[in-house]
């Protein structure tokens, strides 16, 4: 059984998620004593979407009780927003 602390990783873009990913996993190296779980999201461009990856992110969080890291190449303001609205902690 592996004993690390668990940590759900979500890389979010309006494009295919490859800038998230890289910036995101050039900082989790710096943490090998925790297992991250990680989902890209690509495309993410309306608000329909964004609500989902906020539902998403609650759903991690209530699961394991520990707050989710969001990875976040949006461009649109009002995506933005309602993403840094979640409860996760976002890197923008």
């Amino acid at each position: 059984m592996n004993d690390k602390p668990h940590r759900h990783v979500l890389f979010v873009s309006d494009g295919t998620g490859l800038t998230a990913e890289v910036l995101g996993e050039t900082l989790l190296t710096q943490f090998p004593e925790i297992v991250f779980h990680r989902r890209i999201v690509p495309y993410v461009n309306s608000v329909e979407e964004a609500h989902r990856v906020v539902e998403e992110i609650q759903k991690a969080k209530q699961e394991t009780g520990v707050t989710p890291l969001v990875f976040s190449t949006l461009v649109d303001d009002e995506l933005r927003v309602i993403i840094a609205n979640s409860d996760a902690r976002v890197f923008d």
